[in-house]
């Protein structure tokens, strides 16, 4: 388990990029500039890519570009994968090969293949050595086949059984501090994001039908049973990025910040913004405001 350490002096910021889609075509230029330039805007402490990072036959190279350029803005980060990595037959190991490591890289692969690629847990520690937070990095796969009304049934994958039982066993076995937070960071929405009805929307907007799970594990249970947690990030559904809070959790879609459209209407680019600060978690929506050169 990698770790970051914080001195409490301010909030502990998390910038999250989602969906970024590059292609190896002109417009991957302006979503480096994009998130160039939030990192600086922001100053993040910490900077997290949910997924869908590349789609295109030449994945393993912007791989490599992706994870070099993330290295050069000074601030540790992380990925996850989403449902696109592995397109146009890319494996997960050959995408695990090109990441650019190095000091501020905290991707980590530390469970079985057999409960996905990229599982992992970073640590925000204390001067005085106490565990603040957990960040939990989780694949949540591509698709299954699931049996429901007797039949078998596509659907987008979620977080399974067995990734369950590794993340029961990581709060069990790390001493949180009593007023510690645990956030969760994948690709997919679980079903848990479809229960929306009689909800406020905290912030952003949604202009399409959630593409969640359509079956649960018991994943949000545990995170209902577990007090540290606070809140799950993921991103998917470009045209989607609202918040809203569910049995005491925050369920947010990030903001697309990638160029790539599936439709034909438009969204604000942009990514959000989490803070931690005194057992207290808030998130926003940040928009990118391009510099324009006359």
């Amino acid at each position: 388990m990698k770790s970051i350490q914080h001195d409490n002096s301010s909030p502990f910021r998390i910038l999250q990029f989602t969906d970024l889609h590059l292609r190896d075509i002109d417009t991957d230029a302006i979503t480096f500039q994009l998130m160039e330039d939030l990192i600086q805007q922001e100053q993040p402490h910490f900077v997290i890519c949910t997924g869908d990072h590349t789609m295109s036959s030449s994945s393993p190279s912007l791989y490599a570009k992706l994870t070099s350029f993330l290295n050069q803005q000074e601030v540790a980060w992380t990925l996850v994968f989403g449902n696109h990595d592995t397109d146009y037959g890319v494996d997960y190991q050959t995408l695990m090969n090109q990441i650019q490591r190095g000091p501020f890289c905290l991707f980590d692969h530390e469970t079985d293949p057999s409960l996905g690629y990229g599982n992992h847990v970073i640590q925000i520690v204390s001067p005085n050595q106490k565990v603040q937070a957990l960040l939990f990095c989780l694949d949540s796969h591509v698709d299954q086949f699931y049996p429901i009304n007797g039949e078998r049934t596509w659907g987008y994958s979620t977080i399974n059984p067995g990734q369950i039982e590794w993340v029961q066993s990581i709060l069990d076995t790390t001493q949180l501090d009593s007023n510690g937070s645990s956030l969760y960071f994948f690709h997919i929405p679980i079903l848990e994001f479809t229960q929306i009805e009689g909800k406020h929307f905290i912030d952003g907007a949604m202009l399409e039908s959630i593409s969640a799970a359509p079956i649960s594990y018991g994943f949000f249970d545990l995170l209902v049973r577990e007090p540290s947690s606070k809140g799950c990030f993921v991103g998917h559904d470009h045209y989607n990025d609202f918040s809203f809070e569910h049995q005491g959790i925050l369920l947010a879609f990030g903001r697309v910040s990638g160029q790539y459209d599936y439709r034909d209407i438009s969204m604000k680019r942009g990514a959000r913004l989490i803070t931690l600060e005194n057992n207290q978690m808030h998130s926003k929506l940040v928009d990118w405001k391009p510099v324009i050169w006359e």
